[in-house]
């Protein structure tokens, strides 16, 4: 069969002149879909991975199925377009000159760049992230990126947390006391939770916000209200972490 998403056999495009060579020295192909200005990169059947030339721009764009991932421009620039998909990471990692890569943070991908100044990760979340060559395979990002923030617990608020839920969470003990309904499940009620986190998996949170139907609205409430998680910017140069959603990398 030869159809395929393998992408480890692409060839990596360093610069718009690269792209070039490689589109005027591929034959198009015969067949009807392949159109005037569309080359292949993984052979004629592989439509679906593509080197193509925009006459409006005089850029060369490399396409997975109909997105155009890596975009060379004429004063060399390249534009990246962090899809979060996993072909699309495979596709840029193979793809991307040296220099620029991506990886995979809480199912975001992220582009990973040599900068001057170091290692540095970008994110958008809509459009593309457009580079300069800096030369030694270093890069200078020039368009805007997502500023990348990182939660922290204030110690003081979250005493408040816990003074604010320890009344409920004590009656609730004391009634499976009495009731002779000791908890098979000793950590399913935290007694002094440090977070709303921790609390809002007791049936308590419907007596405390009888009229929000939607717990997730109900918990950005109680955040807001007690204020115990915040969030603080963090340079592009600091690595991600793992496991974290990414709005918190």
């Amino acid at each position: 069969m030869s159809w395929s998403n393998n992408c480890y056999k692409l060839p990596r495009i360093a610069d718009y002149a690269a792209a070039k060579k490689r589109f005027d020295d591929t034959a198009q192909p015969r067949t009807s879909r392949w159109g005037t200005f569309q080359r292949p990169l993984d052979g004629a059947r592989a439509y679906h991975k593509r080197i193509q030339f925009d006459p409006s721009n005089q850029a060369y764009e490399l396409v997975l199925y109909h997105t155009p991932l890596v975009t060379y421009y004429p004063d060399g620039a390249v534009a990246v377009r962090p899809d979060s998909r996993k072909t699309s990471r495979e596709f840029l990692y193979a793809t991307l000159p040296l220099g620029l890569s991506v990886t995979s943070h809480a199912d975001e991908t992220m582009v990973v760049a040599h900068t001057l100044e170091g290692q540095a990760w970008y994110s958008v979340a809509v459009g593309a992230l457009r580079f300069e060559h800096c030369g030694n395979h270093l890069w200078r990002l020039t368009s805007p990126a997502d500023q990348r923030v990182r939660e922290r617990m204030c110690l003081k608020r979250a005493a408040l947390v816990r003074k604010a839920t320890k009344p409920f969470l004590d009656w609730v003990q004391t009634t499976r006391a009495l009731c002779g309904e000791p908890s098979t499940k000793p950590n399913a009620v935290p007694k002094y939770p440090d977070s709303l986190d921790a609390f809002q998996d007791t049936e308590l949170w419907p007596r405390l916000a009888v009229r929000v139907p939607d717990r997730a609205t109900w918990m950005q409430g109680a955040y807001d209200a007690f204020g115990a998680r915040t969030e603080f910017a963090i340079s592009n140069h600091e690595p991600p972490r793992r496991g974290r959603h990414p709005k918190f990398s």
